[in-house]
């Protein structure tokens, strides 16, 4: 190592050479003087201030203002809840049909039976925000509209009343019965599909309407024109 003979110069070189230069440049490094800070000093120094400053705030007593403003904050969210929101709420499910609702359903439910083709639970939910009576306004208000499985619920009890809780129990206790039915509701159900392939279904039907009965007691002079003309556009008729 080659030290600079300049006196409080602090500067040292691995090569003779490099203290020539340096003593020829004259740039000492006296033992006052600090060299130049690097980048990696400087971040460091940063990150030391600021850690600093951030525990400063902390440690600081909060303001009145800011007090009062938290106060007023929490004022404010006690106030936003709503009363009540605690108590318990009835499901959706148990709501009590009414009579107007049965009477749809019910209908609804026959023109499967008579039809052969078993009415769709989401399909008559669906059907049933938008249907109409004979004067052509709405039949039912929003409160009254019907889940997919409050359908479904309301046709397996009506099923189930209909066929007797004796028969029910007799079916489910032996097997060889449940199979046979089974099998003929599949062969029934085919020859419904092949027989409204080949002619057309009676009764004719427009959502809860049996057509075929109106027409025979002469309620279709009842209907609004507008009814008439929805009827007529379901079926691809002309007019």
């Amino acid at each position: 190592m080659f030290e600079c003979s300049e006196p409080g110069c602090v500067k040292s070189f691995q090569t003779f050479s490099g203290l020539e230069s340096h003593l020829d440049v004259g740039d000492h490094c006296v033992k006052d003087e600090r060299p130049s800070e690097t980048l990696y000093d400087k971040l460091r120094r940063d990150w030391a201030d600021r850690f600093i400053t951030s525990v400063n705030v902390t440690e600081n007593e909060p303001s009145e203002p800011n007090i009062r403003q938290s106060e007023n904050v929490s004022i404010t969210a006690l106030h936003t809840v709503i009363m009540g929101w605690a108590l318990h709420k009835p499901r959706a499910g148990s709501i009590r049909l009414t009579y107007k609702v049965k009477k749809y359903l019910t209908a609804k439910f026959d023109l499967g039976e008579q039809s052969g083709l078993k009415a769709d639970p989401q399909q008559v939910s669906n059907d049933m925000r938008k249907t109409r009576d004979e004067q052509n306004r709405r039949l039912f208000e929003r409160d009254e509209w019907l889940t997919k499985s409050q359908v479904q619920g309301f046709f397996s009890r009506l099923a189930a009343s209909r066929r007797g809780q004796q028969a029910h129990s007799e079916i489910e206790h032996n097997p060889k019965e449940l199979f046979l039915e089974e099998k003929e509701a599949e062969r029934q159900q085919l020859m419904v599909h092949i027989s409204n392939e080949l002619r057309p279904q009676h009764p004719l039907s427009y959502d809860a309407f049996n057509l075929c009965e109106c027409a025979r007691d002469n309620k279709l002079s009842l209907f609004k024109v507008s009814l008439l003309k929805d009827i007529l556009r379901f079926f691809e008729v002309p007019f």
